[in-house]
């Protein structure tokens, strides 16, 4: 693999992480009642969902995968990655925070195809 795919892959990873980032802040209760009654809808199949609300919906299916993979790695790695994308401070190992980061870039961009994320 040649030097610009690898910063490709590196490139689209941290714009995963970016928008898992903004995902793992978002979280919102929702209160009050849903848009649309229960009931039939008469003639047939009739589509409820827009294309704005399936494409949040894939958003946040690929942001749970992304998810599944930091909490996969090794804790000074995942904790590398709640620092520099989440501003969260964990003690660890003494190890380089740089280095653990990196490291952690490397892992998930082994681990993300296996989980059905493509870079």
């Amino acid at each position: 693999m040649g030097a610009i795919e690898n910063m490709d892959k590196v490139h689209n990873l941290i714009g995963l992480l970016e928008a898992w980032a903004e995902w793992q802040k978002g979280y919102k209760v929702k209160l009050g009642y849903p848009k649309m009654s229960a009931g039939f809808q008469p003639g047939g199949y009739n589509a409820t969902k827009t294309f704005d609300e399936l494409a949040d919906e894939s958003d946040a299916e690929l942001c749970r995968m992304v998810d599944y993979c930091v909490q996969d790695l090794s804790p000074v790695h995942s904790a590398a990655i709640y620092r520099r994308y989440l501003a969260a401070l964990f003690r660890s190992e003494r190890v380089k925070y740089v280095d653990a980061l990196a490291e952690a870039h490397v892992r998930l961009i082994e681990m993300l195809p296996t989980k059905g994320v493509v870079l």
